[in-house]
């Protein structure tokens, strides 16, 4: 029964995705809001909020909180607090971070509290006249308790098609005890104001199993 309900802990920490991590840290007292929500036709779903805070130049302060259910009634989800820190200086093209951090994650009555570490890679790029992004982001959550750990690296490609319109590509990789899943998540950016928030619509998709892919609706605000 710990077993399997240690590894149903880490499926939750494995499905969830950052809404916008990279290695581009917010300025002093700015801060950025992503909510979302996902669902599939079969009743298995999720919510997550990402949160970030510049605190200095050198220093963003992150939360990311998860939240998933499925159509037999189980629920579970996870919680962190991140430290990011930028390598080396922040205004060269390609730019590098580090994420540290703890939290806990939880499905029944069990918490397990865990470690984060991560390391973040991004740039701009132009295609023609368009403006568009590569992040790159790979982490790793250490359980406390039974001394497991979840693998995931995560890519994003992101590309303005017009002046309130961007498309977005992410590819998700999560690896728990040698077990590894790709999740496909194409999506729209939709900016109906002056660029201080964004409505995100998309999709999610297991690769390999396309026949029921989540709908994905979100929320991100910069202020």
């Amino acid at each position: 029964m710990i077993k399997r309900c240690t590894i149903a802990v880490f499926c939750a920490l494995m499905s969830a995705q950052a809404a916008q991590a990279g290695a581009w840290l917010r300025d002093p007292g700015r801060s950025f809001v992503s909510s979302s929500i996902t669902a599939t036709q079969a009743g298995d779903g999720s919510s997550s909020t990402y949160l970030e805070y510049g605190l200095n130049d050198r220093l963003t302060l992150g939360a990311d909180v998860f939240f998933a259910f499925d159509r037999f009634g189980n629920q579970g989800g996870y919680g962190t607090l991140f430290l990011r820190l930028p390598l080396g200086s922040t205004d060269r093209p390609n730019k590098w971070a580090i994420d540290v951090g703890g939290g806990a994650a939880w499905l029944g009555g069990e918490v397990l509290p865990h470690l984060k570490t991560g390391l973040s890679w991004g740039r701009g790029y132009r295609l023609r006249q368009r403006a568009g992004w590569i992040a790159v982001d790979a982490s790793v959550f250490w359980d406390l308790t039974y001394s497991r750990h979840v693998a995931k690296l995560d890519t994003t490609v992101g590309l303005a098609l017009g002046d309130h319109v961007k498309a977005m590509m992410q590819v998700f990789y999560a690896s728990v005890d040698g077990v590894g899943t790709t999740t496909y998540a194409p999506s729209l950016l939709i900016e109906p104001g002056r660029g201080t928030y964004s409505l995100q619509v998309g999709v999610e998709m297991p690769a390999g199993d396309y026949g029921d892919p989540s709908l994905k609706l979100g929320v991100w605000r910069r202020f």
